[in-house]
């Protein structure tokens, strides 16, 4: 009897850890979705403009949106095609011209002004060549 007790601990012990830890937890972000919301805001994916990309990691903390696609998935090119697509077709304009980091990675930024008033869209990329490529979504106060 005691020991049937310390299995059943032991099983609600490990179940409170993986619903802690997140135990085989699914990215918040689908590789596949059209677009993802951004304050009240409905912003066009990587997948809108290239098609799908594996996502290692997806967060939503604090009305930010980080999205990983690891492993150098996502080439120079499909977020070139992405940037273009934001800029010509959804009024995105670059608020941060690229820099390069000592790793070799590059970074950029743009934006746009929100349909709520006094409130700004931002999208940063974080890029390295056969590695992680990192897409934040934001919303800031302020306009362009």
């Amino acid at each position: 009897m005691k020991s049937k007790k310390i299995l059943i601990s032991l099983a609600l012990l490990v179940a409170v850890v993986c619903l802690v830890a997140g135990c085989g937890a699914k990215s918040a972000v689908s590789s596949t979705a059209a677009t993802i919301k951004v304050g009240t805001e409905d912003v066009i994916t990587l997948y809108s403009a290239v098609g799908e990309r594996a996502i290692t990691k997806g967060t939503v903390v604090d009305g930010k949106t980080e999205v990983t696609y690891g492993g150098g998935n996502v080439s120079i090119d499909d977020l070139n095609a992405y940037i273009t697509k934001l800029v010509n077709e959804n009024d995105f304009i670059i608020t941060k011209n690229v820099s390069t980091d000592e790793a070799g990675g590059q970074s950029y930024q743009i934006g746009k002004n929100a349909t709520d008033a006094g409130k700004i869209v931002y999208i940063d990329f974080y890029f390295v060549a056969d590695g992680n490529t990192v897409v934040t979504y934001s919303q800031a106060n302020g306009s362009i």
